[in-house]
């Protein structure tokens, strides 16, 4: 009869056929220090800061565009002095 390796699968109740078995290992992660200079580091927090500011403006702007538009398409309730005689917006007055 067949003798069974160590690790090998035998189940009867599988099809015949050909079974890969994956030995996944965990990864090995390996720390090292990097030392930066000291000018790195400035340029590293300028630009950083300087995206800060970038992104805020963007920010701002669409938000103020939003702002605009949404009181264009929906305005506050128009004054007496804003109508005319038909109701409409600027109409002439005719006396």
């Amino acid at each position: 009869g067949h003798q069974w390796k160590e690790g090998e699968v035998h189940d009867e109740t599988r099809p015949p056929g050909i079974y890969f078995d994956y030995m996944i290992e965990p990864i090995s992660v390996i720390i090292t220090r990097d030392e930066k200079s000291l000018l790195y580091f400035l340029v590293r927090l300028c630009a950083a800061t300087g995206g800060v500011f970038v992104t805020a403006g963007i920010v701002y702007r669409v938000l103020y565009r939003l702002g605009t538009y949404m009181l264009i398409i929906r305005p506050s309730k128009p004054s007496a002095m804003d109508r005319g005689i038909l109701g409409e917006k600027n109409s002439p007055r005719v006396d």
